[in-house]
């Protein structure tokens, strides 16, 4: 199980940060090594976080300990939620906007990041990314164990 929580964790924070990445380029046109320095941010503050060059890589380290811990969540309560026979893809859905919901709404707000406003198309695409991107891939990871440790 440890390492198919170590794959899963890789895959889904790769194509998280990957999408966020993409996102960023595309909508602002600017450098996405802003999008690591935003991560770092929520620990260092804004000042240190965007002016010093360590930090897009503590940015990503802090980004791929967040998806391992949704991922080591999930798997942890996948065994009892499994029972219910919802549909993997289904529970994929709805992790991908708990995330959104935890990371949002709990997680940023008590950080030093920068605040930004909520706006409909960022709320769309940002729990979009992170449907695709985090809950679809967990939540088949751990469907796919499940079967295999049975």
């Amino acid at each position: 199980m440890n390492k198919t929580i170590l794959k899963t964790g890789l895959i889904a924070g790769t194509l998280d940060i990957s999408a966020a990445s993409i996102n960023f380029i595309v909508t602002t046109g600017r450098n996405p090594v802003l999008v690591l320095k935003y991560i770092a941010s929520g620990i260092f503050g804004k000042e240190l976080a965007y002016s010093n060059e360590f930090m897009p890589i503590i940015g990503l380290f802090l980004h791929y300990l967040i998806a391992f811990s949704f991922t080591i969540f999930f798997f942890g309560v996948y065994p009892k939620i499994k029972n219910y026979n919802l549909n993997w893809k289904i529970l994929g859905v709805l992790y991908g906007l708990f995330v959104w919901v935890v990371m949002n709404l709990i997680i940023v707000p008590l950080s030093n990041t920068p605040k930004r406003p909520f706006t409909f198309q960022g709320i769309t695409i940002g729990a979009g990314i992170l449907i695709l991107c985090i809950g679809l891939p967990i939540a088949y990871f751990a469907h796919k164990y499940s079967k295999t440790d049975s």
